[in-house]
């Protein structure tokens, strides 16, 4: 893959638009993976995500941590995904995650008792 002036926003944005042409297979199960990986996160995409896994490994250069975190998690999903049942493998362990939350009821959002 060839870029001019490769940033993370670019590259990001390239990934993205190669998801939309595999009409979303790409990336199914990337977002929900990376959020059980920073078990945090449900609030954000999968880039805002790459970029606090980034954070979290204490590399200097933030954009040049979030374009190898990126590649490294990247190249983790897709070898885990590939697995017999990966992308099933990959939502349990999401669903285990969300019923773990203190935040997280079965009703769902629009269910829920008002905040006080």
């Amino acid at each position: 893959m060839w870029l001019s002036n490769p940033s993370f926003a670019r590259i990001a944005a390239f990934i993205a638009g190669y998801d939309a042409h595999t009409d979303g297979t790409f990336l199914i199960g990337f977002r929900e993976w990376l959020i059980v990986e920073l078990d945090d996160g449900n609030n954000l995409g999968w880039e805002g995500l790459v970029v606090m896994l980034a954070n979290e490994a204490a590399l200097e250069e933030p954009t040049d941590a979030a374009t190898a975190t990126l590649f490294d998690l990247l190249e983790r999903f897709l070898e885990e995904r590939k697995g017999r049942l990966g992308v099933y493998k990959i939502y349990r362990r999401y669903d285990e995650w969300l019923r773990g939350q203190s935040w997280y009821t079965e009703a769902g959002p629009s269910e829920q008792a008002p905040p006080d």
